[in-house]
């Protein structure tokens, strides 16, 4: 296993066997999984047009290099510190690298004795050995928003949004693809039966898709890791922007679009989960961790409070 950050490019037709073609549809307003949906009585005439069309542009962008799938993505030393997780520089966890600010779910449960999760829960605390945590960033966004202007400004916007929702399925599938790499690095891959390297099959893709191995990789920002502003400390870490190009903006948001980062928690136990709502208590706690006023913890949790 490789601990620290590695910076690479993506190799594109590697990573289009991973693109996830069913929310792509849904861009274009056909609710449907693929592949049904080509064979669908109402949809399955378009998506089958629509879906030769994005494999052209696919080609297209193999073939001409017009596209570069930018990532960073690391694995470090780490541990839980109360709903906190520290990163740490090396194995000897003396110096850390960085540090994440957690919430634990706090709304009643409907079942006797189910817990109340927070993501360091997936962690070891340190007293109880040594652990490991991860985080990326991956973009497929750079070369897309000036095609997808030139388009919008011949008037072509099929074109446009074409180009604009293959970037964004892109991004995604970098994500799943850097996250398999991971996977791969720490050891996991021996449960799921394949390599990274191997050609990806239909059942291989349905079976990243329903997430039917270990680990998880929640995005910044979402249910389980609701402030955005977390991403300033991944960045930090990864050296992101200039490893990728992404740059945050005020309110934490990525630019270009078509980028995504989140952490990769390596555990069997861990899974997805919201925070779902908590009180000012667990808000004026973790501005105190944080280092932050209240009311900066306020502007980023704004959708969490009660």
């Amino acid at each position: 296993m490789k601990l620290g950050k590695q910076v690479m490019e993506l190799p594109l037709s590697k990573v289009c066997e991973y693109i996830d073609w069913s929310p792509f549809f849904y861009t274009w307003e056909m609710p449907g999984i693929f592949p049904r949906i080509l064979e669908s009585a109402k949809y399955g005439e378009q998506a089958t047009k629509l879906y030769q069309d994005a494999q052209a542009v696919l080609s297209r962008w193999i073939g001409d290099g017009s596209i570069h799938l930018r990532a960073v993505f690391g694995i470090w030393a780490a541990n839980a510190v109360g709903d906190d997780i520290v990163f740490y520089t090396d194995e000897t966890r003396e110096c850390p690298a960085a540090t994440f600010f957690c919430l634990r779910q706090q709304k009643e449960k409907e079942l006797p004795g189910e817990p109340y999760l927070c993501l360091a829960d997936f962690l070891f605390e340190r007293e109880d050995g040594m652990d490991y945590c991860g985080g990326f960033a991956v973009s497929s966004g750079h070369e897309i928003p000036a095609m997808t202007a030139a388009y919008k400004q011949a008037g072509d916007d099929y074109s446009a949004i074409l180009v604009q929702s293959l970037g964004d399925r892109l991004a995604e599938a970098s994500a799943e693809y850097v996250h398999k790499m991971m996977r791969d690095q720490f050891g996991l891959s021996a449960k799921e039966g394949f390599s990274v390297d191997e050609p990806m099959t239909p059942e291989h893709l349905e079976y990243l898709i329903k997430k039917r191995y270990d680990g998880i990789r929640p995005a910044i920002g979402y249910p389980s890791l609701p402030d955005h502003s977390e991403k300033a400390t991944l960045w930090a870490l990864l050296g992101a922007e200039e490893a990728t190009g992404v740059k945050l903006t005020e309110s934490f948001a990525m630019n270009p679009q078509g980028s995504t980062c989140g952490l990769v928690f390596f555990s069997p136990e861990s899974h997805y989960f919201s925070v779902g709502k908590i009180t000012r208590e667990q808000v004026e706690d973790y501005a105190g961790r944080k280092g932050i006023s209240h009311a900066a913890a306020e502007k980023w949790l704004k959708h969490n409070l009660e």
